[in-house]
């Protein structure tokens, strides 16, 4: 039992498996759950526009019909998880002004425009029941990678590196033997490379897709990592923006842009990450007062 193919070798591999496993029957419980929810959720969704209103209709066991004016929509925002990415499908969702439910947030889920559809139809259906909130292409992109992943990388590494040595020094005085130390630092080790590597495909795939698009008196917003959104909004509809930076960024020109619009209070702010500094200026003269 001295050696590392040994009895805690064995555990180790076994708690691995066990746990792998258990999050696929998780995920394929998750998977199927979610089909029959939304299978019952929105069975029959149908859009209608009608005398400058959008009627949206859904439901199996209960039934929703909800009516929104036209010149009450805020906003546009199109969504994709990294799975919906992969398989080329997204969301589309309404933002309506003054809209809430009872609890006192917004209604996201009332105000889906539509649940499923493939990505490349988007505009083709938004171009039938909302000509004006088409997203036009991005014009601006994040100018640098190493924001996204700096901040995160510091203080992981502080509180990684705090709680290894703390570990192993607590199983030393111990005098626990040195394949059980071994096999706790690879194990370590193993948590931080996926949570390492998660962060970096996320701040990989916001530096790709951070950046915004104007035409008019038209914005477009393209923000988020794993989870990608595009917000397409009027400026009429802009009340606030506001630049986050930091001296290091600031000396660099850089800056994240959080955009403040005229909506229900828990979903005001649209944000665009690691711009150039001046794109604040530039939105800043589209606010209508």
């Amino acid at each position: 039992q001295g050696d590392f193919l040994g009895t805690w070798g064995q555990y180790f591999l076994f708690a691995a498996l066990i746990t792998l496993g258990a999050m696929l029957l998780f995920s394929m419980f998750s998977f199927i759950v979610l089909l029959i929810q939304s299978f019952v959720g929105y069975y029959k969704f149908s859009i209608t526009k009608q005398d400058g209103n959008i009627q949206i209709s859904f439901g199996l066991l209960e039934k929703h019909t909800n009516v929104f004016s036209y010149d009450k929509i805020k906003a546009v925002k199109i969504s994709q998880g990294l799975v919906q990415r992969i398989l080329g499908f997204a969301t589309v969702k309404l933002e309506v002004i003054g809209y809430m439910d009872e609890s006192g947030n917004n209604g996201a889920d009332v105000g889906v425009l539509v649940p499923f559809c493939k990505y490349g139809e988007v505009e083709e259906i938004l171009g039938k029941v909302l000509p004006d909130y088409t997203p036009i292409e991005k014009q601006t992109s994040s100018v640098s990678f190493f924001p996204f992943v700096s901040w995160f990388a510091l203080i992981f590494g502080i509180i990684a590196g705090i709680v290894l040595i703390a570990t192993l020094s607590i199983l030393a005085v111990l005098d626990v033997p040195s394949y059980v130390i071994l096999s706790v630092a690879l194990a370590f080790f193993g948590v931080c490379t996926f949570i390492i590597a998660l962060k970096a495909l996320s701040a990989l795939l916001s530096y790709q897709n951070n950046g915004i698009g104007i035409s008019g008196e038209k914005i477009t917003v393209y923000s988020g990592g794993i989870i990608r959104t595009v917000t397409v909004f009027m400026a009429k509809h802009l009340i606030s923006v506001e630049s986050v930076t930091t001296p290091l960024r600031e000396k660099h020109g850089i800056a994240s842009v959080v955009m403040h619009l005229k909506t229900n209070e828990h979903s005001n702010e649209v944000k665009v990450h690691i711009q150039k500094g001046t794109l604040s200026d530039e939105l800043e003269k589209m606010q209508v007062l």
